[in-house]
């Protein structure tokens, strides 16, 4: 959740700078910048509905929530269907109405505004850079009156925005956003504020959660898997667990672990940054049918069928080896689409 928390901040923030650049030419994108830092650091709590719906694959879906947040870490999230994340700072709750289960999570990390500005700072100053802003006009949305801008990638950076664009709307009062819509080829997504307030008083019982007597209690230790070695996971396991004989040089074996209800095991090799993800599954649980037929190849490992998904510069390899599903995950910059086959290939 404070990733989510980041994600807030920043679009916040984003989106006050970009409405300075379409109301304002003459100031400098420092100027910009700095006057938006401060104005986030301004706000120091929200309440707001939200609905975003989302389209994609022919399919839209509609996600209506009710949100309070306060700096510098509690906030609490209330879906329509039954879903509650809840945080007061140092304790974390995400309630499933559906299941009457709840998860608890207990940390002193807070998120400060002070580091968030900092992420901001060089966020932003690459957006602006390499990202094309134009204010459309002025436009109601009640009980809002808001500038309408866009923004689109220039044409040799679509690394942030791929080659979709996003509208937005800001509040003249507050320069902050009401309205969101992104759209990149069969994707799009709409986040409506049906309303909001800031710099209220929000009641200290909104941050903390009361689970039902009757739900499941679920803990982060619960969901930890238990780091063994590859010796110890091919005698537990009940199907046969292959292995990588060609591993590129300077990858080691960092993390490997086993879950005998799935029934799958992971092994994970590290270089730096680089990382290479070995499953051995003993059923077919790729979910490939999530993904669109048009980003699935087809290739052949060893004589045998096999897909691959390329996706920035990341490699999705499946296939099957004897009775066996595993799948090659691979997110290094030292590797190309070529190597990551012939690691598929040495797997036996």
């Amino acid at each position: 959740m404070n990733i989510r928390l980041k994600h807030i901040i920043i679009f916040q923030a984003l989106f006050l700078i970009i409405g300075l650049v379409g109301c304002n030419q003459d100031l400098t994108v420092e100027e910009i910048i700095e006057n938006a830092t401060a104005a986030q650091k301004d706000i120091r709590s929200y309440h707001a509905t939200i609905t975003n719906t989302i389209h994609y694959d022919d399919q839209d879906e509609t996600y209506r929530y009710e949100e309070w947040v306060e700096s510098p870490n509690r906030y609490r999230v209330d879906f329509e269907n039954g879903m509650t994340i809840v945080s007061n700072g140092e304790t974390s709750w995400i309630y499933d109405e559906a299941t009457n289960e709840v998860m608890i999570e207990e940390s002193g990390e807070a998120v400060d505004y002070i580091e968030e500005a900092q992420i901001m700072n060089e966020l932003l100053s690459y957006l602006i850079e390499n990202n094309s802003v134009s204010l459309v006009g002025e436009e109601e949305l009640p009980p809002f009156d808001a500038y309408h801008l866009t923004m689109t990638p220039k044409q040799e950076n679509t690394d942030v925005l791929g080659n979709g664009t996003v509208d937005f709307w800001l509040d003249k009062e507050t320069w902050l956003p009401v309205k969101i819509a992104t759209t990149d080829g069969d994707f799009s997504s709409v986040i409506l504020y049906e309303d909001v307030e800031y710099n209220i008083d929000i009641d200290d019982a909104t941050f903390n959660f009361e689970a039902p007597e009757d739900a499941e209690i679920i803990t982060m230790d619960d969901e930890i898997y238990e780091d063994i070695s590859p010796e110890e996971i091919k005698e537990q396991a009940d199907f046969y667990i292959p292995e990588i004989t060609n591993l590129p040089p300077g990858y080691e074996l960092t993390e490997s672990f086993y879950d005998e209800d799935i029934g799958f095991a992971v092994f994970s090799f590290t270089n730096n940054n680089n990382l290479i993800d070995f499953t051995v599954m003993a059923e077919d649980q790729f979910g490939l049918e999530d993904v669109p037929e048009e980003e699935i190849r087809e290739i052949t490992i060893n004589d045998g069928p096999g897909t691959i998904i390329e996706m920035e510069g990341m490699y999705f390899i499946n296939w099957q080896v004897d009775d066996v599903f595993v799948e090659l995950s691979i997110m290094a910059d030292d590797l190309t689409e070529e190597d990551a086959i012939g690691i598929a290939e040495s797997v036996q």
